[in-house]
């Protein structure tokens, strides 16, 4: 994945060298998972089956002149530039698809050790505040069940499918997560009883004390970015720690203690 750090003009959106690099700022601020190739745009393979289609329909919208190969993953700007406004819109673009399907088994401990990734959410079925972070988890082989960005007037969350995947991100991610130049704490909130889901929550802060969707943006981004830059190690990290099938029975056990399965599962090496 590219990274590209480079100084904003003042609307939010970076100054940035090409209409690719800043094409793909713009859909991954909305969501999509990108990366830059030259002077194109490529949709990585963790993106929904729809998504293809639904960028290439707004760009097509738009009147961007764009050059699609590799069944349309793959997006070679033709233009000399993307305006702010395109990209402005492409941001607002508002969810337009129900809730996600859950697979059977995607709450159970066999699904966390086994899969290599978890869903691969349509962007636009997605709180524009958060479809970015899911995605990045679920890249990352965090089970997650989807979210919710609190619009502006509540806190944003991740729900995740199983007290486990929550004691792994706790384990590997949230101490790192203090390393980044966030607005918001964010931290793993354990269910409330044995029915409700852990999630990743955000909490205010001395620096952001009220709740702002730029601000829980901004924040998504960074921790996204880290996560995707992480992603490989990570699902190798859970596949190589949790690969054996006596700790079934540990797990099950724990499942509803979630500080006794944090304590265990940080154990295991």
């Amino acid at each position: 994945m590219n990274q590209i750090n480079r100084p904003s003009n003042g609307n939010n959106f970076p100054t940035l060298a090409t209409p690719a690099e800043k094409l793909h700022e713009a859909l991954k601020r909305r969501g999509f998972l990108t990366r830059v190739d030259g002077d194109a745009v490529v949709l990585s393979a963790g993106n929904g089956e729809r998504d293809v289609r639904d960028v290439r329909s707004f760009l097509e919208g738009s009147g961007v002149p764009i050059c699609y190969t590799e069944q349309g993953c793959r997006l070679q700007v033709l233009c000399p530039g993307i305006t702010g406004k395109i990209c402005a819109e492409l941001n607002r673009l508002q969810v337009r698809y129900g809730r996600s399907h859950i697979p059977h088994g995607f709450y159970s401990w066999r699904a966390f050790t086994k899969r290599n990734h978890g869903l691969r959410w349509n962007t636009l079925s997605l709180d524009r505040g958060i479809a970015y972070l899911v995605k990045a988890l679920s890249e990352a082989g965090f089970l997650v069940t989807g979210g919710c960005d609190g619009h502006g007037r509540h806190e944003p969350q991740v729900y995740f499918a199983s007290s486990y995947a929550a004691a792994w991100f706790k384990i590997a991610v949230q101490d790192r997560l203090a390393s980044l130049p966030l607005h918001y704490k964010w931290e793993v909130v354990e269910p409330g009883d044995s029915q409700g889901s852990a999630k990743l929550r955000a909490s205010l802060s001395a620096a952001a004390d009220r709740w702002s969707l730029k601000l829980i943006q901004q924040d998504v981004l960074a921790i996204g970015d880290k996560l995707r830059r992480q992603a490989e190690s990570l699902r190798a990290e859970r596949r190589n720690r949790f690969k054996h099938r006596s700790m079934l029975a540990g797990a099950e056990r724990l499942q509803h203690d979630f500080a006794a399965l944090c304590e265990w599962m940080g154990g295991v090496l």
